[in-house]
């Protein structure tokens, strides 16, 4: 019932609340880092693989595959006597201080955040733990960026490379701060129209291409490159054994891009009623991001990940227009977060794997939220 009530806490105050709602935010997350810290081994996918590899550090044993970063704490938390279990929520909790810290950094109304993370993409995060903390690690990177400078952009890319010690994926938000320069120099409406026609371009070019294998052969040697031969193998072992589901990847994309657009306009008039508003470009970059990496779905859903973060980005963006919809008295503030609220379960019932409700992802939820007991 916990999660339940948390999440009435947090849209009760989004809704009613004109404040931030940072004390609420700060208690919604560490609700959710217990929850997701003290998720069951045998009910919580994922979790027995991570188990394995860290009791292969803990007997001292070859095999070992993850990053370095991730694979240091490990043995920090080995040294001083930490079971897996232990380990697991201490790194959780840990991860939804920082998330805290950047998501109050980033947005004008946390509480909303809150509210709409816990319906997706809590259940994701929490169960991908490696991938929440680098992902995480970015969005703490992003509040360095709400204006581009060398010494902030540096900065930037060391809690990157920072994040890449946890799950190699990162590596591919380095760029952030090229998309970012787009995204000013064009312009937020612009861009975003830019955006989903290269979208649709490597969609297409995926689709008619009969090199998938080199695709994947390439990326697994950038993967190589940055975080060593096991990682490379893993990834390339991945991408071979999972689907690449085109009706799942066709829903993905309309449902991405009318977020993407949704959120662009909404910001883009919001700015022009009000000069001295603006929702960080380093959002508005991170969201695009995600919206061009899209086309991998047709690899791998498990490249859903880049979507996922992407759709936080967007989470962000929507908490500080209604704040400013709210501020400003404007209409239509409610109907602004009924649409976003839609989009946002479309991203649930696609990524929770609701398709699919005997698959072990979804099977899994209920014993992560404590809705119900083993």
């Amino acid at each position: 019932m916990g999660y339940f009530i948390v999440l009435a806490i947090s849209w009760i105050g989004s809704l009613i609340s004109k404040g931030k709602g940072i004390i609420c935010t700060f208690i919604a997350f560490l609700w959710m880092a217990y929850l997701g810290g003290t998720a069951s081994p045998t009910t919580t996918t994922d979790y027995i693989s991570y188990q394995y590899y860290y009791n292969l550090l803990l007997n001292g044993l070859p095999g070992n595959r993850l990053e370095w970063l991730y694979t240091y704490l490990s043995k920090v938390a080995i040294y001083y006597g930490f079971d897996y279990a232990s380990f697991r929520l201490f790194l959780i909790y840990a991860t939804f201080i920082i998330l805290f810290i950047a998501v109050i950094r980033l947005t004008e109304k946390p509480i909303l955040f809150s509210a709409l993370f816990l319906i997706f993409p809590f259940f994701n995060e929490v169960t991908q733990v490696r991938s929440f903390v680098a992902y995480t690690l970015v969005l703490f990177g992003l509040t360095f960026l709400k204006k581009l400078s060398f010494k902030n952009i540096l900065i930037f890319e060391v809690i990157v490379w920072l994040g890449m010690g946890f799950h190699s994926s990162a590596s591919v938000f380095l760029f952030i701060p090229l998309v970012q320069i787009f995204v000013q120099k064009a312009g937020i409406t612009k861009a975003s129209y830019l955006s989903t026609i290269l979208t649709f371009s490597f969609a297409l070019l995926l689709m008619i291409s009969s090199k998938i294998g080199t695709l994947i052969n390439f990326m697994a040697r950038i993967l190589e490159l940055v975080g060593g031969s096991f990682i490379a193998t893993t990834f390339t072992n991945l991408m071979n054994h999972s689907s690449n589901r085109k009706i799942f990847f066709v829903i993905a994309l309309i449902s991405y891009v009318s977020y993407q657009w949704y959120l662009a306009k909404v910001g883009n008039e919001c700015s022009i009623n009000n000069s001295s508003f603006r929702v960080p470009y380093s959002l508005y970059a991170l969201l695009l991001m995600g919206e061009l990496l899209l086309p991998l779905l047709l690899i791998s859903d498990q490249l859903q990940r880049f979507q996922r973060i992407g759709i936080e980005s967007g989470l962000l963006i929507a908490s500080t227009l209604f704040y400013e919809k709210v501020k400003t008295k404007k209409s239509g503030r409610y109907l602004f977060i009924l649409i976003v609220v839609v989009l946002i379960l479309i991203s649930m019932f696609l990524y929770y794997g609701l398709t699919d409700i005997n698959a072990d992802f979804p099977k899994s939820i209920p014993y992560i939220g404590h809705f119900i007991k083993e």
